[in-house]
């Protein structure tokens, strides 16, 4: 009976899943931590990590057009990726698509704003960024390509297929 509060304390604390990951000093996420959002960058404030995406629609909403920007806080060991090389914010211009990994503040923190409540369905509460990386990067990463099969000027087309 001793070694069952142990097993149990252990369990209830491997119970939270990693996507809900919440930071805390001096501990690295695990692997599979946080949520993948994506959109296009639309603010940058690169003196204090920080920045803000207008996140891709879902389809069934009109998150895009009419929601509030995900504000969101770099935390000290995130990543980022711009053109396949490691670089800083400063160095991705505004305009650009994001992929990124996001997660929790850590206990206490309320630097970044929560977003209205009207808008709490369209703009998650994850807004501490482990890895942000532009598409290039995003699928380099995970060795997808393209090859360009026709150009056409006057229509402004592109014809790709995936190699």
């Amino acid at each position: 009976m001793k070694f069952l509060l142990p097993l149990l304390l252990i369990g209830s604390l491997a119970a939270q899943p990693a996507s809900e990951f919440v930071p805390k000093p001096g501990v690295f996420p695990p692997a599979d931590a946080g949520h993948y959002y994506a959109g296009e960058l639309v603010s940058i404030d690169h003196v204090n990590r920080r920045g803000a995406l207008r996140l891709d629609g879902t389809g069934e909403s009109d998150r895009y057009q009419a929601s509030p920007s995900h504000f969101f806080s770099l935390l000290p060991y995130a990543t980022i990726r711009y053109q396949g090389a490691t670089a800083d914010l400063v160095h991705v211009p505004l305009g650009t698509h994001l992929h990124g990994t996001f997660v929790l503040p850590p206990e206490g923190d309320k630097s970044i704003p929560e977003p209205p409540k009207e808008y709490a369905k369209w703009v998650p509460p994850h807004n501490h960024v482990i890895l942000l990386e532009d598409d290039v990067s995003f699928y380099q990463r995970r060795g997808q390509a393209w090859k360009i099969e026709a150009i056409d000027i006057e229509k402004s087309t592109l014809t790709a297929s995936l190699t």
